[in-house]
């Protein structure tokens, strides 16, 4: 993930809440389109996911990898 690099400014309300170490990948995922947050901007770090939520997450990693 360090070699990762991004242009994408972080675009979530409240990603000062998210830890030091997830801020990287959180990044990362919304450039990629696997994670797009709330309506409300945010993405609320700290609460669980739904297993709806990580089964969008799953389906457009699949896409974006062309298995699905």
């Amino acid at each position: 993930m360090d070699k990762i690099i991004t242009t994408q400014e972080i675009r979530f309300k409240d990603m000062d809440t998210a830890s030091e170490w997830a801020r990287k990948s959180v990044t990362v995922a919304d450039a990629l389109g696997l994670m797009n947050g709330m309506p409300d901007k945010t993405f609320r770090p700290k609460s669980y996911a739904t297993r709806a939520e990580a089964v969008a997450v799953v389906k457009r990693l699949m896409k974006l990898l062309d298995i699905f």
